[in-house]
């Protein structure tokens, strides 16, 4: 579907399963520490790629120009309506679109899947339980994305993981605070 019946919907999705499965199989390499550093590490190089040798920029653009690019598209604007006839057809808008590197996927799911790891092996943590716990992360994560994305200038390009960083540190932090609270 992604080649011959190529749409952002289905772009989406399969980049979101390849992330999955690059952090099944990083992750027995990893705990919360070194997870912690792959952040610290990724988010100045980030940075730099961004902001200071624009590398990163080009890198986007040509593979959002030739349709092959690794991350997600998330459209600015909606195709439009013709009003004019009895069922209107779409019509294509140039509309902007914001896209999130793999990286900015991947990392998170890489320290969420080793905050599981470590609630469920070191904590003794049900694994449901853990997941919820988890899923504090992701939220958090989310909210500092959707703050770069209303907050960011428009035709500018951001480092995403230093905000995605940030939001793996808070949701981290809260977890430690539930659990803090539960057990005592």
């Amino acid at each position: 579907m992604k080649i011959f019946k190529p749409n952002v919907f289905i772009h989406n999705i399969t980049e979101i399963f390849v992330y999955s499965g690059i952090t099944i199989l990083l992750l027995p390499l990893l705990n919360i520490v070194s997870g912690f550093l792959i952040l610290f590490f990724i988010s100045i190089y980030d940075m730099y790629a961004v902001w200071k040798s624009k590398h990163m920029i080009k890198l986007a653009k040509f593979q959002t120009k030739n349709k092959i690019f690794a991350g997600l598209f998330i459209p600015y604007k909606k195709e439009k309506r013709a009003k004019k006839e009895i069922k209107p057809k779409l019509v294509k808008s140039k509309g902007k679109i914001a896209i999130l590197g793999g990286g900015d996927l991947a990392f998170p799911l890489i320290f969420s899947a080793a905050v599981m790891e470590n609630l469920i092996l070191v904590k003794g943590i049900v694994k449901s339980i853990a997941f919820l716990e988890t899923l504090i992360i992701t939220l958090f994560v989310s909210i500092a994305l959707l703050l770069l994305f209303f907050k960011g200038k428009k035709d500018r390009f951001y480092p995403a993981m230093p905000f995605l960083s940030i939001g793996c540190a808070i949701g981290y932090l809260v977890i430690l605070l539930i659990n803090f609270f539960i057990f005592i």
